[in-house]
């Protein structure tokens, strides 16, 4: 089994995240998403880069050794800035409905790229399994977050726990990122009109479809962090909880309207998997650019009505 040290590895890393084609790939996929919110190198996938690598060091800070240096600086950042790569391929048309495969069209290319590099397929995985399932199919169907029932020998099962580990910090990062700046200009300028109306709440309960009301939750997202409260446990851990701390602009959308769109619905529930892959439960702490600096409001996933419940709101003292 061929081996390669870590400054081997990191230098491919830069290699790849550095070559045209990496560049092109970014330019493209946001040429082809340009119905969606933004999906650009800078605007996204460093981003998102940024913040899972910021999850993962707060955890170290807690938790010294939860990740190895294979995953902190090899497989995490390449996982991370790569996950979107596969748009810059088109939709493919399946029974006559245009598919999005981003996640696998990303893996292979991804794949490739590493290959070029001559970097051997036991370190390659560590990147391809969690692009290749970093959307909900991945999480919520093919449970790709859940450990296997069977595993053939100690190594094996090492290598997965990792694979599952840098998928947890994917999902997190992905799914926790603020887009408010991502929604495209023209969808922006008719989310301001709407908000300036005073009707932009209306108009989402009224009249915008899935995608509309899509645009709408990522606009009212104005500022998201996510922190680790070890004071907030469950009876399914003991490390405390991931909250994810959402200012949203009201005018745009409630809490409640967003966690009404599909898409935002499945992502908080994937963040509540990959949370408790890393022995965290995972809260939603919301606040609001349009009520005062002291109210918040803690949302939790209930097993009773199977949805996002919301304990009383709170006053924090703002010293």
């Amino acid at each position: 089994m061929k081996y390669m040290t870590l400054e081997s590895l990191k230098k491919a890393l830069q290699r790849i995240v550095s070559s045209a084609a990496f560049h092109r790939g970014y330019q493209l996929a946001d040429l082809n998403t340009a119905d969606m919110t933004g999906h650009d190198e800078n605007g996204h996938a460093i981003p998102v880069m940024n913040l899972g690598l910021e999850i993962m060091a707060q955890i170290e800070a807690l938790y010294p050794g939860t990740f190895t240096a294979l995953e902190l600086e090899f497989g995490a950042p390449l996982a991370l800035i790569s996950h979107d790569l596969g748009r810059s391929r088109q939709r493919v048309r399946i029974n006559g409905k245009l598919v999005d495969r981003h996640e696998v069209d990303g893996a292979q290319m991804i794949n490739e790229m590493m290959i070029a590099e001559d970097i051997p397929a036991r370190y390659r995985s560590l990147v391809t399994y969690p692009v290749v399932n970093h959307r909900a199919n991945g999480v919520l169907k093919r449970n790709a977050l859940d450990m296997p029932n069977r595993v053939v020998n100690e190594e094996l099962l090492a290598h997965l726990i990792m694979c599952r580990r840098i998928l947890a910090i994917l999902v997190l990062a992905d799914k926790c990122i603020g887009d408010a700046g991502r929604v495209r200009w023209n969808k922006a300028i008719q989310l301001l009109v709407l908000r300036f109306l005073g009707i932009s709440r209306h108009w989402f309960e009224r009249f915008a479809n899935e995608d509309q009301r899509n645009n709408f939750a990522n606009f009212a997202i104005r500022h998201t962090e996510v922190v680790i409260d070890q004071g907030d446990s469950s009876s399914s851990t003991d490390k405390g909880s991931l909250v994810l701390s959402i200012q949203i602009d009201e005018r745009v959308c409630s809490m409640t309207q967003i966690l009404s769109v599909e898409w935002f619905r499945d992502a908080f529930h994937c963040c509540g998997k990959a949370a408790q892959a890393l022995g965290f439960s995972f809260r939603i702490r919301t606040t609001s650019v349009n009520r005062g600096n002291n109210y918040e409001e803690l949302w939790f996933w209930s097993k009773e009505v199977r949805g996002w419940s919301k304990r009383v709101p709170i006053a924090v003292p703002r010293h």
